[in-house]
């Protein structure tokens, strides 16, 4: 789908974006040059997703050290997403473990270079002092993204699509959303009750921005990543035998009809359900900053879906 298609989908709001986004792409481009796991032609490829303005669009208010821990997780999906991308999931799983005991403080393989990033994230955490309950939150929520990226493995070596409930319930851990939204917290400098959490209206907010996040992904990628089966374009073309454009047109009006569910129900919740509460309306105004910040990164900065 070009990008000036793409970018009528969404409704008009501020383009927000941190000051700081130039100085993290630079830090960034300059952890991979010094990665010696990686190839050159990875490194250019990497280079061109423009992470660090990715970051800059999440969360655009936030602290240069709190930029800087979550491009290291940024980097750290990407990364591992593109290395481990064939492996089954027996296969990944070992791999899996070392990367969770090292985010939780454990021995880890020394020449396990994502394990590593993850032990560097974590002494970055306990520098911000945030506490072992949101640490707990936030390595449970890594957790569920690695749990995703191994029911994918299935589908994308057999070069078979999931159904359409399959691939939704996938995506919503391997998008990595779950982690990101434990990271509002982090830079807006407050921590949601466990009450607050399970909210049935917060709880429905984060599903209907994962979804808007993973369908913008698969609009915009369409093209250069074509029979992808674990794009939602692909899962539709082969389920319903339509042809791409007709399957293109059903996910522009599903993400649509998600991004207006999440608006009319943010309205609700901010202003009727938690009117009072200044944490909460921090956290689903997050949640928003994100929805709109990967929208516009795909558009605007990366040239990661990019077909040349």
């Amino acid at each position: 789908m070009e990008k000036t298609a793409f970018r009528k989908l969404f409704n008009q709001f501020p383009d927000l974006i941190s000051p700081h986004w130039h100085k993290l792409d630079d830090t960034i481009n300059n952890w991979i040059d010094i990665n010696p796991t990686l190839k050159e032609e990875y490194r250019i490829k990497l280079k061109k997703g423009c992470f660090g303005s990715l970051i800059a669009r999440f969360y655009p208010t936030a602290s240069y050290p709190h930029l800087v821990t979550t491009c290291k997780i940024m980097l750290f999906f990407f990364i591992n997403d593109d290395h481990y991308e064939l492996y089954t999931s027996e296969q990944l799983r070992p791999v899996h473990s070392n990367l969770i005991a090292a985010l939780s403080g454990a021995p880890f393989p020394e020449d396990d270079v994502l394990a590593g990033m993850l032990s560097e994230v974590r002494n970055d955490l306990l520098e911000s002092q945030q506490s072992e309950k949101w640490l707990k939150r936030f390595i449970a929520s890594m957790n569920l993204y690695l749990e995703g990226v191994r029911m994918e493995a299935p589908y994308r070596i057999a070069k078979n699509p999931p159904s359409r409930d399959e691939y939704f319930t996938i995506r919503s851990k391997s998008i990595g959303t779950d982690v990101c939204y434990e990271l509002i917290e982090l830079v807006e400098n407050i921590e949601l009750t466990e009450e607050a959490l399970r909210h049935p209206e917060v709880s429905k907010l984060k599903q209907l921005a994962t979804n808007v996040i993973f369908l913008d992904n698969d609009l915009i990628s369409v093209k250069k990543e074509a029979g992808d089966v674990l794009n939602y374009v692909t899962v539709l073309q082969l389920s319903s035998a339509i042809s791409q454009e007709k399957a293109v047109q059903e996910v522009v009006d599903l993400r649509n009809s998600f991004l207006n569910e999440f608006d009319n129900l943010l309205t609700i919740a901010t202003k009727k359900s938690f009117p009072e509460d200044e944490n909460i309306k921090k956290y689903l105004h997050g949640i928003r900053k994100m929805v709109l910040g990967n929208f516009c990164w795909q558009c605007l900065d990366s040239g990661r879906y990019s077909s040349d």
